[in-house]
């Protein structure tokens, strides 16, 4: 199973004006590292008997995609600071480590895939 999202050019503008920058608990910083390296997302499923995640995000550009690269691996260490997160997923690190994107050889589509087996309890 796959699902495609593809922001409307408008959506960028709105999530600008009403969340400029991002909560300090998401490490802070511009939102526009979000709507500006973000084209387009992919999520695929894949089910048993290899059950996975798997995520790719299209940007605009390569330094586009560095910069959402860098603000996810942000997002994921200030998560990984909350108590109520290492409480719901006790394995976290390891959630982290398989999120944050690896560059493509275009330079500007990044992918994750997160084997769930590697996140049972």
């Amino acid at each position: 199973m796959q699902i495609i999202v593809i922001p409307p050019d408008y959506a960028a503008k709105i999530i600008e004006d009403l969340m400029p920058q991002f909560p300090k608990q998401l490490g802070g910083g511009s939102t526009k590292v979000l709507t500006r390296g973000i084209s387009w997302a992919a999520v695929g499923l894949d089910l048993p008997p290899h059950p996975a995640v798997r995520l790719t995000i299209r940007s605009a550009d390569a330094r586009a995609a560095e910069a959402l690269r860098d603000k996810l691996a942000d997002m994921l260490r200030a998560m990984g600071q909350m108590k109520e997160v290492r409480q719901f997923v006790p394995k976290f690190d390891a959630a982290a480590k398989m999120i944050v994107p690896k560059a493509q050889a275009t330079g500007s589509c990044w992918c994750s895939m997160i084997r769930m087996a590697a996140l049972a309890t």
